[in-house]
């Protein structure tokens, strides 16, 4: 059994070009692809790590504080080191981003006039439930999570994910009627979020799934509906912590971003709570039973959530 430190160690000598993985950076891959979660004692392995051969370990450090960490046995060594090799590997731009024009001095200084980050996305995703959502930013429209998979699958494209595994693209402006008759022609319906105003599609039909053999799974950014104890629909956002939440947004020139996400309070969870916890890495039908502390009246309640919807 070898230790995310010890497969990091490998992985930098065995692939210098992947850039230098340091075990966080692999535990925060193996956290958005649902392998593994963040617990009150440290992290261990989901049920589908488990099925990927992530053990959980128990041990006590130097002042007898318990904490537990994942494992790895040669099946999920090997998994975790080929998903590694794809989720780090240099990837030279796609057709789509070498057509980008540089980003002007004009442009930066007046950016700031168009909502195009993730948060952005985010806030219409509220709004738009079953649209797919183009935003406009100064030079170019951009998408993000299940949107951009569709999209790319759609145009034939290759979807950027950055290290957290956020899928998002972007295309030049002059591509958009393509892009919108594509989207037409697949039956989706869509916005345009521009400047000055917004176009709607004429489609009433909500954004396809992805195909068999590509199931959606819950992770960070996943917007979920889910059916609490058989009766009661709950619609929310998978978020990263209690912390402020930062995303990164990949500019046409490739500079990173940082903004922060807008309060989802009342349509969020963390993958910190319970909830969070159990959910990760599950897949639609799936059921969990998650067990919630009532503080006022000293007890702990089960409820189960049946996974109806991931967006």
């Amino acid at each position: 059994m070898k230790t995310i430190s010890t497969i990091a160690a490998e992985l930098r000598e065995s692939n210098p070009s992947l850039g230098n993985p340091t075990a966080r950076d692999l535990n925060n891959m193996l956290l958005v692809k649902g392998l593994i979660c963040v617990v009150s004692d440290g992290k261990c392995p989901t049920s589908l790590g488990l099925q990927r051969g992530i053990l959980k370990r128990v041990d006590r450090n130097d002042m007898g504080k318990r904490y537990c960490y994942p494992v790895y046995d040669e099946r999920a060594e090997a998994y975790v080191k080929s998903l590694a090799i794809a989720y780090f590997a240099p990837r030279p731009l796609t057709e789509v981003e070498s057509e980008l024009p540089e980003t002007s001095e004009t442009t930066r200084e007046t950016s700031y006039t168009y909502k195009y980050s993730r948060k952005d996305h985010e806030a219409m995703q509220a709004l738009h439930r079953d649209r797919l959502i183009l935003l406009e930013g100064p030079t170019a429209y951009w998408t993000y999570f299940q949107d951009a998979k569709n999209l790319c699958r759609i145009m034939g494209w290759n979807v950027y994910e950055n290290r957290r595994n956020v899928p998002g693209v972007t295309f030049p402006k002059d591509q958009l009627e393509t892009v919108l008759q594509s989207l037409d022609a697949s039956n989706i319906s869509w916005i345009v979020s521009g400047l000055a105003s917004e176009r709607l599609s004429s489609i009433a039909s909500p954004v396809e799934p992805m195909p068999e053999g590509e199931p959606s799974i819950v992770e960070i950014g996943s917007y979920i509906r889910v059916l609490v104890d058989g009766n009661d629909k709950r619609s929310f956002f998978i978020r990263d912590g209690n912390e402020t939440p930062m995303v990164a947004c990949v500019s046409a020139t490739g500079m990173v971003i940082n903004t922060e996400l807008p309060s989802y309070e009342n349509d969020s969870i963390t993958v910190d709570s319970p909830a969070g916890q159990a959910l990760l890495g599950r897949q639609i039908g799936d059921t969990v039973t998650i067990q919630v502390r009532d503080t006022a009246a000293n007890t702990i309640n089960a409820h189960t959530y049946q996974v109806l919807d991931i967006k």
